[in-house]
């Protein structure tokens, strides 16, 4: 080791350099794998926390383009379900987006699909039947104005179809029934987005554990407060 000797005064002998040790090393890796252990939960809370702020924004989007659609024909709201002059047209395509009857009010394919839908399908979401819809069993509203509670009784949600892609309504029994007809998607956390007819969107978690183990249509759950839930937002039919 050489040693530093400057003109004047006494000459310096450099410290000796030291590495880590093996085992500085490995409490050091332990360290950071603990620290990650601790920060990845919050990480991917925050990630999917995104998504859904993401997914009630396209819902938010999609309800102000059906209050505009409304707004220039006389308070009739597009009609749910698909097909021609319906708020999609039939099919899971982007031709179906564009052609859909909102499609001059948004014109923005993403506001259709929820970032966490990991189905290969164009749209995640679906229409209340009660609204200009086609299904036997339900009332049906054609105007805006003949619903009171519009902060109430939804318009869009996130619907997993299992037999295929959505056909653009939504349904469920209406109360006394505990039946399932279609199915809410159950992408976030064990909830669902929806958007409601005053324009406002809200994240629902599910309570009860039969709600988000459900794999097909149709399907009975007695005593399930969630089906309870989303018939009060149905806009007929409430439970007392």
């Amino acid at each position: 080791m050489s040693v530093v000797c400057p003109s004047k005064g006494r000459c310096i002998r450099p410290l000796p350099r030291r590495g880590f040790t093996l085992v500085e090393l490995l409490v050091v890796i332990g360290i950071i794998a603990l620290l990650i252990s601790i920060l990845l939960p919050s990480l991917g809370r925050a990630r999917e926390q995104a998504k859904v702020t993401q997914c009630l924004s396209n819902l938010r989007e999609l309800t102000k383009a059906w209050i505009l659609y409304a707004d220039e024909h006389k308070g009739v709201v597009a009609p749910a379900m698909t097909g021609a002059g319906q708020w999609v047209d039939n099919g899971d395509t982007e031709t179906a987006m564009t052609e859909g009857a909102l499609w001059p009010y948004i014109k923005h394919l993403g506001v259709y699909h929820c970032p966490s839908d990991t189905f290969d399908r164009v749209r995640s979401y679906s229409m209340n039947d009660f609204w200009n819809g086609t299904w036997g069993s339900y009332k049906h509203v054609k105007k805006i104005q003949q619903v009171k509670n519009t902060t109430e009784v939804f318009v869009f949600l996130e619907e997993l179809d299992f037999r295929g892609y959505n056909q653009g309504s939504f349904v469920i029994d209406p109360y006394p029934s505990w039946r399932w007809v279609d199915y809410p998607a159950i992408w976030h956390r064990r909830g669902t987005t929806f958007s409601f007819a005053d324009g406002h969107a809200e994240f629902w978690t599910w309570s009860d554990q039969r709600t988000w183990e459900i794999t097909t249509n149709y399907v009975d759950t007695p005593n399930n407060e969630d089906i309870r839930r989303l018939q009060k937002a149905l806009g007929f039919g409430s439970p007392p």
